[in-house]
C-alpha cells in the first residue's frame, strides 16, 4: 500500500483535488480513525487527541494535523491524505507530517518524498499561487 500526502493551501483547493481524484477512480475513504492501516492510524489518533476537548479552544481545534480528505484506489493499493494546511504560515505542521513519514517508513532523505515505485509514502505540495488582481482602469 502507497501513502501520499497531499499538502493543499485551502478547503478549495482540496475541494479540486478531489474532484480530479474522482474522475480518476479514487473513492471517498471514510473510516474511523483506529481502522487506518499501521502507522498512519497512531498518527491520526494521537492528532485527533491532542489534548482533552474541555481544553481545546477553536484556535487549537484547527490546528490539529487531521486530513480534510481522504481517498482510495485499488489495485495498486493508494490513499491519499489531502490536507488543507493554509499556505506557507503552517510549515510547522507540514515539517511535523514529514518526520512523521521520515521515522515511520525509515526514509533517511528527505529529499526523497515523492511517490515513486520504490516508496511507500509521500508528501506532495499543492500550494497554489492564485491573486486576483484589481485593476481599476480595467473596469
Amino acid at each position: 500500500m502507497k501513502f501520499i500526502f497531499a499538502f493543499c493551501e485551502g478547503p478549495h483547493d482540496v475541494a479540486f483535488l478531489y474532484k480530479i481524484l474522482k474522475s480518476e477512480g479514487y473513492v471517498s475513504h471514510n473510516k474511523k480513525l483506529g481502522e487506518y492501516p499501521a502507522p498512519i492510524n497512531n498518527f491520526l489518533v494521537n492528532e485527533a487527541t491532542h489534548s482533552s476537548l474541555e481544553e481545546v479552544n477553536l484556535q487549537s481545534a484547527t490546528q490539529r494535523l487531521l486530513p480534510a480528505e481522504v481517498m482510495r484506489k485499488a489495485g495498486p493499493e493508494r490513499l491519499i491524505f489531502l490536507y488543507a494546511l493554509g499556505g506557507d504560515s503552517r510549515s510547522a505542521e507540514r515539517l511535523r507530517i514529514l518526520r512523521f513519514l521520515q521515522d515511520s517508513f525509515a526514509i533517511s532523505d528527505p529529499d526523497a518524498l515523492f511517490p515513486g515505485e520504490e516508496h511507500n509514502a509521500a508528501a506532495i505540495y499543492f500550494l497554489m499561487l492564485m491573486r486576483r488582481v484589481y485593476k481599476p482602469d480595467l473596469i
